[in-house]
């Protein structure tokens, strides 16, 4: 029996499993696919339905629910198989290796640290059912190439073993807290259950990327109610601490300061949670931590490609889905819980600032980008934007932007009709416009950083996306528009698309 422990979601590859098996089954009419994990895409699943319906599959292929305790099902298995497009470091591929089912699995993410290629398990590449099958067959018909890799694979996978770390973390533990740890060998949502009590200190570092810190507010949220009596430490670029304020984290240190790494050295920490999409600026490696969660090697924002990522879930559930590995079920973080709120203080700055209405439409522009040509469409059309705008109604252009942007914000009011206020001259980082924000009818924005805060904040709005995939980086709320051209370049955006979006949007 081939086995498969997974959510029913598109990047676990079991479509790709199924057709693998549909190769191999003539060869080896006694052999049976079980696929065992909860739906977390319905059509995917209904997908999966269709192909276990040919002809030659039936009753060969089961799809079962997700297991409470999957030991019975890999007991049984004769071959385990991971064809995941995208991976971290699975429990389940771990725990079949160490219940001796060999492994084949696709070469992603944490799994070559898992299983090492013809010796504790045969890996393949992702989507690819030709290889994948013969993998699987030449397990099927060699029962000592499946022994000679069981035996190295329990070797290698006593490393990973769930239940090992928590008898580690219940060494260091004092005596009372040892006592209400129970002594039995647990399942493996015990074994979790009891590293999430064990912890007492996480540390977590951020994104340098201020969209994406946007973006993780709703997991840092999930994360203290996780681990509500526990200390959290975040590090972040210094001039955006402000917007960790309402978070409930315990210590909001700047990722520049020496002082604050000097701290961070001298604590030891349970639990590490490195938010940077590129593992590469992966800050927490040299740090004294005993358990660390990141995002795999080939996570989709690893690349800021349009068309290179396949996107299974946007970011911001992406990093809820970090949780998922310490065994932290899906929570529910409302929205009420991620929007930063300005002070009385800065509300009263930013009414200064802008000063009255008199009628006029307050319309903020954010025209930075990553990088010009690249998700910074032409100021001139932004420009363009607003002088069609102004000629239907009266209207207060604010530009919003860093401090290092302000010749960028210098061009577009000099483009620009009705006289402008410049704010990216007045504050010193990308947390300052919160108050000009909640003060604000409209804005428009490239695929930025200010465009997430908008977006965070309730501000309607309409964001232009070129080379970066809106169904990954794109905004969480439902009162943004989004615009994008075909092929992936934002040059192709025309004036006129922007001017439809941005009509529809200020009537709704």
């Amino acid at each position: 029996m081939i086995l498969n422990l997974a959510r029913i979601v598109e990047q676990k590859g079991q479509e790709c499993l199924v057709l693998a098996f549909l190769q191999m089954v003539e060869r080896h009419p006694d052999a049976a696919l079980e696929i065992a994990g909860g739906v977390g895409d319905e059509t995917h699943a209904q997908r999966l339905r269709a192909l276990a319906d040919h002809p030659a599959l039936r009753g060969k292929v089961f799809l079962l629910p997700q297991q409470e305790d999957p030991r019975t099902l890999l007991g049984a298995a004769t071959v385990y198989a991971q064809p995941s497009f995208v991976e971290g470091i699975p429990n389940a591929v771990i725990e079949a290796l160490i219940d001796g089912a060999p492994c084949v699995a696709t070469n992603v993410g944490g799994l070559p640290k898992i299983v090492d290629d013809n010796v504790s398990g045969i890996l393949v590449s992702k989507g690819n059912p030709r290889q994948l099958g013969k993998a699987l067959g030449r397990i099927l018909d060699s029962k000592d190439l499946g022994t000679k890799l069981v035996r190295q694979a329990k070797r290698s996978a006593s490393a990973f073993d769930i239940d090992r770390r928590a008898e580690e973390l219940e060494a260091i533990l004092p005596a009372p807290e040892k006592a209400v740890l129970s002594s039995r060998k647990p399942t493996r949502a015990v074994a979790q259950r009891r590293i999430r009590n064990c912890t007492r200190r996480i540390l977590v570092t951020q994104s340098e990327r201020f969209g994406d810190q946007i973006q993780s507010f709703a997991f840092l949220v999930a994360r203290r109610r996780a681990f509500p009596k526990r200390e959290i430490t975040i590090l972040v670029p210094t001039e955006q601490r402000r917007l960790y304020r309402h978070l409930g984290l315990d210590h909001i240190f700047g990722i520049e300061s020496k002082s604050s790494l000097t701290f961070i050295g001298r604590q030891a920490y349970d639990l590490g949670f490195d938010l940077n999409l590129d593992p590469d600026q992966n800050l927490l490696v040299d740090e004294p931590i005993d358990r660390l969660v990141s995002f795999p090697k080939n996570s989709p924002g690893a690349s800021q490609s349009f068309h290179d990522i396949v996107v299974h879930e946007p970011l911001w559930k992406s990093m809820l889905g970090l949780l998922r590995t310490i065994g932290v079920s899906d929570p529910v973080v409302f929205w009420s819980d991620v929007q930063p709120v300005p002070s009385r203080k800065e509300r009263q700055s930013a009414g200064q600032l802008l000063g009255r209405k008199n009628g006029a439409l307050r319309v903020s522009l954010s025209p930075s980008g990553f990088s010009p040509g690249g998700k910074q469409w032409p100021v001139d059309r932004f420009a363009d934007v607003v002088n069609t705008l102004s000629e239907t109604c009266p209207i207060l252009p604010v530009l919003l932007g860093h401090p290092t942007e302000v010749p960028l914000t210098w061009l577009l009011e000099s483009l620009i009709k009705p006289p402008c206020l410049n704010v990216s001259k007045c504050y010193g980082g990308l947390g300052g416009p919160i108050g000009v924000l909640s003060r604000l009818d409209f804005h428009l924005a490239n695929d930025n950083g200010v465009m997430h805060l908008a977006d965070l904040m309730d501000v309607p709005q309409v964001a232009l996306f070129g080379p970066t995939n809106p169904r990954f980086f794109g905004p969480m709320g439902n009162r943004t528009t989004v615009v994008s051209s075909e092929d992936g370049t934002i040059e192709s955006i025309e004036v006129e698309d922007v001017l439809k979006a941005v009509s529809v949007r200020m009537e709704t």
